[in-house]
This record gives C-alpha cells, sequence and structure tokens, in this order.
C-alpha cells in the first residue's frame, strides 16, 4: 500500500533538486547510491524525470489539486482494466504511486515557492541591491534573510553590521526585523549594528525605531538625519540621542576622522576596521591625542603616520601589532 509520508516527500524533493542540478556533491552521491539499489529505484527516477520534464505545468498548477489527480488516475485505471484485467492490481499500483508522486511534487513546489533568500558574509563585505531597487552593504560577518514574497510586504530579518538605502515604495513601508527590535521606514538611509546592543544611525530621512518587549513596555522612537538610536538587548530599553561618531561608516568607506582624539580609542577603531590586533605596549602614549584625517589608506600607512607623529615604534608579530613609545 502507498501512502503519502514525509519519508517519500523527503525523497522526491532531493531527486527534483538533483534534475533540477540544484544538488551539492553529497546530495549527489546520495541519489546515484539509492540508483544503484535497486531496478525498482531506476524506473521510479525516470518516472519523475518523464513527469517534470514532459509535462511541468500541469501538476505545479494551483487549480491541480487532488481531485484533478485522481480522475486522472481512474481513466487511466479503466483503459488499462479493458485491455487486461488480469494486470489490474499492478496497474493500481503503478497509478497509486503515480498520484503519490504527483501530490508530492505539488507539496513540493508549494514548499519552494516560500524559499528563504539569505545572504551571509564572513571574511568580506557584501553589496547587494534588492528586488525593489533598495541597496544594501553587509559588514563582515552579517546576515541578511528574506523570502520570495519581499515585494509584498518589503520585510527582512537581519544580524550584523550593514548600511541601508531603501527605496521609497508608496504604501508599502520597509520593515527590517532585529533581535528584539524592528526599524519601520518608507524611504531612508541608515546604518545599523546588531552587537552588543542594537544602534541605528540615520543618514538620511526618518526612522522609526521599536523594542519589542511585553507590549505594555514596547516603545516606539522616531529617528532623523543625525540621530542614533539604541535598545539596550538586556533591558529592551530604548533612547535617542544626537549621533557623535563621525566615523560611524567608516567600516564602508575606509574614510577616518581623528580631532585630538586619544591614541588608545584610535587604535579600537583601527582594529574594528581593518579586523586587526593593535595593542599598547606603553601605557605612557594611551593618552596621546591624535589629530588626522585618513581617506581609504592602508592599515600600514596609517601605522607609519602615527609613528612620525609620536615618535613612537611598532612592531609585527605573526598577526599582533605592538606600539611602544615613552610618551607624547
Amino acid at each position: 500500500m502507498y501512502i503519502i509520508s514525509k519519508k517519500n516527500i523527503k525523497k522526491n524533493r532531493l531527486l527534483l533538486k538533483y534534475l533540477n542540478k540544484e544538488t551539492n556533491k553529497y546530495e549527489n552521491a546520495m541519489v546515484l547510491r539509492w540508483l544503484s539499489e535497486s531496478t525498482e529505484n531506476m524506473q521510479y527516477f525516470r518516472k519523475i524525470k518523464s513527469l517534470w520534464e514532459n509535462n511541468p505545468d500541469k501538476f505545479l498548477n494551483d487549480k491541480y489539486h487532488t481531485k484533478n489527480a485522481l480522475q486522472d488516475v481512474l481513466n487511466e485505471l479503466k483503459s488499462t482494466e479493458h485491455k487486461n484485467k488480469r494486470k489490474i492490481f499492478p496497474v493500481m499500483v503503478r497509478v497509486a504511486a503515480i498520484l503519490i508522486l504527483i501530490l508530492s511534487i505539488f507539496i513540493i513546489y508549494k514548499s519552494f515557492s516560500k524559499k528563504e533568500i539569505v545572504f551571509a558574509s564572513t571574511s568580506t563585505q557584501k553589496e547587494l541591491v534588492l528586488p525593489d531597487g533598495s541597496k544594501v552593504w553587509l559588514n563582515e560577518n552579517s546576515t541578511l534573510k528574506y523570502f520570495k514574497t519581499y515585494l509584498k510586504n518589503r520585510t527582512m530579518f537581519f544580524e550584523g553590521e550593514g548600511f541601508f538605502e531603501i527605496a521609497k515604495v508608496q504604501g508599502k513601508p520597509f520593515r527590517l526585523n532585529l533581535n528584539k527590535a524592528t526599524i519601520l521606514v518608507l524611504g531612508t538611509s541608515f546604518n545599523v549594528k546588531t552587537h552588543e546592543n542594537i544602534e541605528v544611525v540615520v543618514k538620511s530621512g526618518k526612522v522609526f525605531l521599536t523594542n519589542e518587549g511585553v507590549k505594555s513596555d514596547s516603545k516606539k522612537i522616531l529617528l532623523k538625519k543625525g540621530d542614533k538610536g539604541i535598545v539596550n538587548l538586556k533591558t529592551l530599553s530604548v533612547i535617542k540621542q544626537k549621533n557623535k561618531d563621525v566615523n560611524y561608516l567608516s567600516w564602508k568607506t575606509k574614510n577616518l576622522v581623528f580631532e585630538n582624539t586619544k591614541l588608545k580609542d584610535v587604535v579600537a577603531k583601527l582594529n574594528y576596521i581593518y579586523n586587526s590586533q593593535i595593542i599598547i605596549g606603553s601605557p605612557e602614549i594611551e593618552n596621546c591625542l591624535l589629530y588626522a584625517t585618513f581617506d581609504n589608506q592602508s592599515l600600514e600607512n596609517i601605522l607609519s603616520i602615527i609613528q612620525a607623529t609620536f615618535s613612537i615604534e611598532y612592531v609585527k608579530e605573526k598577526n599582533k601589532i605592538t606600539l611602544r613609545g615613552n610618551g607624547c
């Protein structure tokens, strides 16, 4: 007896991925091993391939439900029974298998229509253009996720750090779901970071920032150009303030501005932007004040300028850089 089980659906899903050349090396090996196990498996695979290649529109159409599939099965059964009654049971089994296959493919197709689209950056940054024309820059170790239905609801999920330039679509605001917070905009540009806390800095336009606590404690704030919103991930408190970090976009632009900035703070910013490991080996130089601007400079060039400015030295040891000096 044939039943529509999760195992059958899973097997058919893998075979369809194989036919569409969407499988990886491991999945390819699974399919080939399964095909070599029996002639029945090979025949089943050929049947799937034939249905998928010759008549996909019929069983992937939303209007082709179980009732239609069953009628086709009964018609085939009647024709076969007239030709040879002694083969009625094998034919019933074969036709039932076809029905199961059709229903399985329909279920798989419906699940594919809700497929997630995920962009992840690990050791490099990424620049993306969304289906609505919006642009996103992902910093390292960031993830952006949305569904194929994005153009209907303009909703995304994000973790990490990124800069967003959101196109304005009349009547369809853009929603960015973060960990314990939500950003809602119409058309704007902003930087968002979800590390220790959630930080949103607005470059242009307006942004609504809402925490996702208990309804009675939820809070929505309006952020305008130059504003910074912070959601504390422990307490879920939300605060609004003027952005004082002129280098909040330096991870993207590699442009750095230091105006009487303590060397220890300069080092912290360089480590974040260049993913470096710089340490200050002499406490005497921690509070030396740096006044300089760097436009898309390499880390080595920046360190050379700092070295000449304060008459200090820096030593490289594998992945670590140590700054030493006698004072400012």
